[in-house]
């Protein structure tokens, strides 16, 4: 649910999704009716140095990763199964992944590892793995939120990565939302939440407005890479949304 709005944004134009909840690292994931809590191993923790974060996050991005490409896995099996509803009805050679935050580096790091992928969203999301030294070679977008204070030395190993990564791909967006925070890529942003801005975790921007650009950058995205149907907002600036910062190659 903390995504429903790019989900429902996705499927309004005929995709079919389908969404995972890595176990052990969302706070409150359920497992045949029993809470699964989060544990120590199931994500980066927060007063980790840089290099210790940087060994978490690549170690558990390899797990995130896998998860996607099971889920690819499946896909393929009951598209191929005559008693699956799905049969016969997934085009398995145009799949994307995207994520929002840790979601992110793992669509990124998927898509460098398998094939099948053919395009990649990461949602202000940190880079980790394997493809931030190798990169994928397929067309990667990159939706960012507005960062304040670009000092900090986490931020500043992800701007590196993050160029290395956009110098290397065939195709390449970066879209910059003013106005936005890490949260506003969530169904938070769309919520009544008080003490949201106040305590910084959702910008200045509209919630809904933030989520609706969020989710239209993606459409164009996906129908570009996937479907072959141009569109315009990946040109240039544009005037619906003078909010956007965009950066293509």
């Amino acid at each position: 649910p903390d995504y429903a709005t790019l989900a429902e944004g996705r499927a309004d134009r005929g995709y079919v999704l389908f969404g995972l909840t890595p176990t052990y690292s969302p706070s409150v994931p359920v497992r045949n009716g029993q809470v699964i809590p989060v544990t120590d191993q199931g994500t980066i923790l927060d007063n980790a140095p840089p290099a210790e974060a940087q060994q978490q996050g690549d170690r558990l991005v390899a797990i995130w990763a896998a998860d996607d490409l099971f889920a690819i896995d499946e896909a393929g099996r009951l598209n191929a199964d005559a008693s699956s509803p799905f049969y016969g009805k997934l085009d398995m050679q145009h799949i994307g992944l995207w994520g929002h935050s840790f979601g992110g580096a793992a669509a990124l790091e998927a898509c460098h590892l398998d094939t099948r992928c053919a395009a990649a969203a990461d949602l202000d999301g940190t880079p980790f793995g394997t493809v931030t030294t190798a990169g994928p070679d397929k067309p990667v977008l990159f939706e960012w939120s507005e960062v304040l204070d670009r000092s900090d030395p986490m931020i500043v190993k992800s701007d590196r990565d993050v160029a290395a990564i956009f110098a290397t791909v065939p195709e390449g967006y970066q879209v910059t939302i003013t106005g936005t925070r890490h949260f506003n890529f969530t169904d938070f942003a769309a919520g009544f939440n008080p003490l949201a801005r106040p305590l910084g975790v959702l910008g200045p921007i509209d919630g809904r407005r933030g989520l609706r650009i969020a989710a239209d950058y993606l459409a164009a995205f996906f129908d570009t890479t996937l479907k072959g149907q141009d569109s315009p907002l990946l040109h240039g600036s544009s005037a619906a949304y003078p909010e956007v910062t965009l950066q293509s190659r």
